[in-house]
């Protein structure tokens, strides 16, 4: 395993195809990983940073790995990630275009729904946010792409019959509307699961559920949403009031905190210029 010498030098004219070679031998040995993994009994659903991080952890902790051999391959893994990043995000992108065609039906009853909420805190912007921080964890968290992407879209329903609870009638109604379409019990179980501990005092069961809260806790700070409370002349108050403690008390997962940040700064700025007029 990871036996081929790869020259840039043989490419001096062509930096694509330097690259090209780089990636296509990467592929080779994550395939070569994989393969260890079965052996090793691993359970690994796909090749990206986080899995091979995990099976690389697991052979450490198993003493198949000394100490430099284990920094050795997360070097390699670390690199790997920097150079094969847009590649894979492309990949992943497409992966997620795929997931909304398939459900096309299921996620245009959830939009329908959300046009008719009338509260600008939790909107239909809200919730296309939501699905868009719940992508962007997924660039980095290995979990069931095809849940996280319904019950994005679907885990604010509920709020058309009440604010109180919702989270419950929105797994219900999710469960309701994948019944009728004839979708798998084990695809309903998991989107219930996902979305009906959302509220940011409860604590989800299953890793979909953590990313869906993590997302929908994300957008506190999102820009979309505070400029259309600003428009609409709607408080800020309780969100005020969760901003102190919010990364670390609500936020579970590092890449969350990380997105976070972002759009925290992000916010200022954008506060900052409403303030002063600024274009």
């Amino acid at each position: 395993m990871l036996g081929k010498d790869i020259k840039i030098k043989d490419y001096p004219n062509d930096v694509f195809k330097a690259v090209g070679k780089i990636i296509m031998h990467a592929q080779e040995w994550e395939q070569e990983y994989k393969k260890l993994a079965t052996i090793l009994q691993i359970p690994i659903k796909k090749i990206n940073v986080a899995s091979l991080n995990k099976l690389n952890k697991a052979l450490k902790k198993e003493n198949h790995l000394n100490d430099k051999q284990y920094r050795d391959l997360e070097g390699v893994i670390n690199k790997r990630n920097y150079i094969n990043h847009e590649f894979f995000l492309k990949d992943l992108h497409k992966d997620f275009k795929e997931i909304e065609n398939k459900h096309k039906l299921l996620i245009e009853k959830a939009i329908n729904t959300m046009k008719l909420v009338e509260d600008p805190k939790h909107s239909l912007s809200h919730v296309l946010q939501v699905v868009q921080y719940t992508k962007e964890i997924l660039e980095n968290v290995e979990a069931d792409n095809e849940v996280c992407i319904i019950s994005a879209y679907w885990h604010d329903v509920g709020r058309l019959e009440q604010e109180k609870g919702h989270a419950l009638i929105s797994a219900e109604s999710l469960k309701k509307e994948m019944t009728k379409l004839g979708y798998d019990s084990e695809i309903i179980d998991k989107c219930y699961k996902a979305i009906y501990k959302h509220g940011w005092k409860e604590k989800p069961e299953t890793l979909e559920g953590i990313i869906i809260r993590d997302a929908d806790k994300i957008d506190f700070v999102g820009i979309g949403r505070w400029e259309e409370c600003i428009k609409t002349n709607c408080k800020f108050r309780k969100i005020l009031n969760l901003l102190p403690t919010m990364r670390e008390k609500l936020l579970n997962l590092k890449t969350s905190k990380e997105i976070f940040d972002r759009e925290i700064g992000n916010l200022v700025v954008f506060l900052h210029n409403k303030l002063f007029n600024i274009e």
